[in-house]
């Protein structure tokens, strides 16, 4: 895919943090993964580089996850979060 890498084709879940409040969406993402089983995957989508994202979620998730830019914008940038 242009601008990012290899991942899975197919997600489980797919999440646009873009429509919920600033103050909303790290936790949504964490709720989501939280509820995935391993081997599972979520497509998160955002508007701008998920460097916080990443960063917050390699502090304050619990299971091995492995994190793979699928698009890199602008405008918009989406990140596969599969459970190992």
């Amino acid at each position: 895919m242009a601008g990012g890498q290899e991942g899975p084709t197919h997600y489980t879940g797919v999440l646009d943090v873009r429509l919920f409040d600033r103050l909303e969406r790290l936790p949504r993402v964490l709720q989501s993964l939280q509820a995935l089983a391993p081997g599972e995957s979520l497509l998160v989508i955002t508007a701008n580089p998920p460097d916080r994202l990443t960063a917050f979620l390699r502090q304050e998730f619990d299971a091995p996850l492995t994190i793979t830019p699928v698009r890199s914008g602008p405008p918009v940038w989406q990140t596969c979060l599969q459970r190992e």
